[in-house]
């Protein structure tokens, strides 16, 4: 997905409809958040089962592919420059996310409310950023 030159990331929510299904990677890491639905993510070789209120990390290094979705899969995608993770990603807790290829898969089950809370977070961001 193609990011404005003047902005560090990208946030929209994913089009249902949306089929592909050819192992990719970008320079960005990108973060899905899992609404509602299940679905399969093709990690290089590693498979991971995704539901709703999970979270996974896709790594610039990482070819990865969403299979095997529900007909009533969302979720959000981002995906940050590695500019931004640089800058902000310092502690000794976060700095793996500046990493092309942790050699492994970064997800969680997050509780509804902590869902309910980034969801609401990413829409006023994707809202913000129409007006720019």
């Amino acid at each position: 997905m193609p990011i404005s030159p003047d902005l560090e990331g990208r946030v929209y929510r994913a089009d249902p409809f949306d089929q592909r299904r050819v192992p990719h990677r970008h320079e960005e890491l990108e973060m899905n958040l899992i609404l509602q639905g299940s679905g399969s993510y093709l990690i290089g070789a590693r498979r991971r089962d995704m539901h709703a209120d999970s979270q996974i990390w896709l790594f610039p290094e990482q070819n990865h592919v969403l299979v095997d979705r529900s007909r009533d899969f969302e979720m959000w995608v981002v995906y940050f420059r590695h500019t931004l993770v640089g800058r902000v990603c310092t502690t000794p807790e976060s700095e793996i996310l500046q990493s092309r290829n942790p050699g492994r898969v970064f997800s969680r089950q997050l509780e509804p409310d902590q869902t309910e809370r980034i969801s609401t977070l990413l829409e006023e961001i994707e809202a913000g950023l129409q007006n720019v």
